[in-house]
């Protein structure tokens, strides 16, 4: 299973990957190791079948699933970006891909965000397409898009929970 976290999608894609052994799921605990960190509330796609070479019109028959992730990464200025530190990705709940854009809503201590998420998909679509030509696409590839929805600096002890469409799809605790 590969797990790419976009930075950009547009004039060209920017990303990088995280190791498997960083990816996590809903319900576990995040342990944020000593330094300066940061994490970020974004959406992620989940890949649901095999491909190569997807040309842009067929690439949304590629996913159809979307989560909210944690990605926990060193503060701005710091090396190394996130991506080979345990549980830097938590994710939640898989939900089906809805014609309509997802309402959102993330809370952790005591900063809440809530509202609607405008998905790009023509965009995502075209970088599927570009990622494609490059690697091979396997059921379970998790696809994590820019624009977090709310970054924080974790505390010990406070809760992180996440609710798409009014399902809660990520609850955990940060130790």
């Amino acid at each position: 299973m590969k797990t790419f976290v976009l930075r950009q999608l547009s004039p060209a894609v920017v990303g990088s990957l995280v190791a498997d052994s960083a990816v996590c799921a809903d319900n576990m605990p995040l342990f944020v190791p000593d330094g300066a960190w940061m994490c970020q509330a974004r959406m992620a796609l989940r890949i649901d079948r095999l491909g190569k070479s997807i040309k842009p019109q067929f690439a949304r028959r590629y996913y159809g699933a979307f989560t909210l992730v944690n990605y926990l990464r060193r503060a701005e200025g710091l090396a190394p970006e996130g991506g080979a530190i345990d549980q830097c990705v938590i994710h939640g709940r898989w939900l089906p891909i809805a014609d309509a854009a997802p309402e959102v809503a993330v809370e952790v201590a005591d900063l809440r965000y809530s509202g609607v998420v405008e998905v790009d998909f023509s965009a995502i679509d075209e970088a599927i397409s570009e990622l494609s030509r490059l690697s091979t696409f396997k059921t379970g590839d998790i696809i994590i898009l820019p624009n977090p929805i709310l970054s924080f600096t974790p505390s010990p002890q406070s809760a992180f929970k996440g609710l798409i469409n009014s399902e809660e799809v990520l609850n955990f605790r940060i130790l």
